[in-house]
């Protein structure tokens, strides 16, 4: 697959999900006009607790988690291969917290997940704090040896996570 057809796959996704946060930022029901009120909502019927059940499956699981985790994970290693230290704490910071959201929309889980935040996502920020190069390439193997027993543990051994070979994103330690 080409670099392009990649990038897509990782732009498509995002782009959908800005749109979808930011179509209605900022208006309340009072604020739509009559007749399109019933139209944006209709999609979400019932009474509340059939509201939630729908409005939680649109988050799907444990699969955006992964996918979150997934682009962090590339952010890291790139941070880290940049020293780029602020960068790759800020990813690790916001892996823990997809992790942690995760956990609380599917806490079976967290038998699974909670090693990975208790004594992973600890020496990755004790690797990161250390500014040593050589530190964070050791921690990130460890890290992702972690990913992928993580998986293994949840009957999804088929998804092996290995570090990336190029960059989807522009972050840089320096401009060119």
């Amino acid at each position: 697959m080409s670099h392009f057809h990649k990038t897509r796959l990782i732009l498509i996704p995002c782009s959908l999900a800005f749109l979808a946060l930011t179509s209605g930022a900022g208006c309340t029901r009072e604020d739509r006009p009559a007749d399109s009120g019933s139209e944006r909502v209709a999609w979400l019927s019932g009474d509340t607790d059939a509201k939630f059940e729908t409005v939680e499956d649109q988050f799907g699981g444990f699969g955006v988690t992964m996918w979150e985790m997934g682009y962090r994970y590339i952010e890291l290693y790139w941070a880290g291969q940049d020293e780029n230290w602020d960068y790759a704490e800020h990813q690790l910071h916001e892996l823990e917290e997809a992790l942690q959201r995760g956990m609380v929309r599917r806490p079976e889980r967290a038998a699974s997940a909670r090693p990975f935040l208790d004594e992973v996502v600890p020496a990755m920020h004790t690797a990161i704090a250390s500014r040593n190069p050589a530190q964070f390439r050791e921690a990130f193997v460890t890290f992702t040896q972690s990913c992928n027993a993580c998986h293994a543990m949840e009957d999804h051994g088929y998804i092996t996570v290995a570090p990336p070979t190029f960059r989807l994103s522009p972050v840089v330690r320096r401009a060119p």
